[in-house]
């Protein structure tokens, strides 16, 4: 935490006054590359066995990911962004769920949103 903050240039006084927004501008620190991903023919990549829809234009490329507090932000190579929120929650969670006695599987498709800006901050090292 401590290192976080002396990232951000922020002192923890200074982000305790400033509450919600101080909470805000750390939160956008908190990020982390994940691999890359190749999207498939039809615009889905494929996320722990579930689909998630991200844009058929964007076929057979690939695509940056990064995990954020808030969901998973994904980068096109034309620098393009996505976001999928609540990744832990929904993305994460196991495939099949006992209903009944029974065990089914997860068919949804989860969809990437556009979005203009990044939710990630860089530090400046």
């Amino acid at each position: 935490m401590f290192s976080l903050l002396k990232e951000t240039g922020f002192s923890t006084k200074e982000l305790s006054a400033a509450g919600e927004v101080g909470y805000s501008v750390l939160k956008s620190f908190a990020w982390c590359e994940r691999p890359l991903k190749k999207v498939r023919a039809d615009g889905l990549l494929v996320f722990n066995g579930r689909k998630v829809y991200i844009d058929i234009k964007l076929a057979r490329q690939r695509i940056k990911i990064f995990e954020t507090v808030d969901g998973l932000e994904a980068e096109a190579e034309a620098g393009k962004l996505y976001f999928l929120a609540d990744y832990k929650t929904r993305i994460c969670s196991p495939s099949e769920k006992l209903v009944c006695g029974s065990w089914i599987e997860d068919e949804s498709i989860y969809h990437f949103k556009p979005i203009c800006q990044s939710k990630r901050m860089e530090t400046k090292h």
